[in-house]
């Protein structure tokens, strides 16, 4: 395809993705970002992640050691 034909899909594709940012949920846009929250304890964070992964707001979790954190465990998703 030439540069010009190119255009109606670049804009199209530009328009779905648009769309799908905006009906992203709370929960789904933390996910893209990992940490989604700082926790006192390790079983604090992993009961969390636990938590969300049974309710559907990310597939897989782990809670890792943050040293610039409020607190000394760091909830990653995805």
């Amino acid at each position: 395809m030439t540069g010009n034909s190119m255009r109606p899909i670049a804009a199209a594709l530009g328009v779905i993705i648009a769309t799908t940012a905006l009906s992203a949920t709370p929960a789904q846009a933390a996910a893209e970002e990992g940490l989604v929250g700082h926790y006192h304890s390790e079983s604090g964070c992993l009961d969390a992640g636990a938590q969300g992964k049974r309710k559907g707001k990310w597939a897989a979790y782990r809670c890792l050691p943050s040293w610039d954190g409020p607190e000394p465990w760091g909830l990653w998703v995805s």
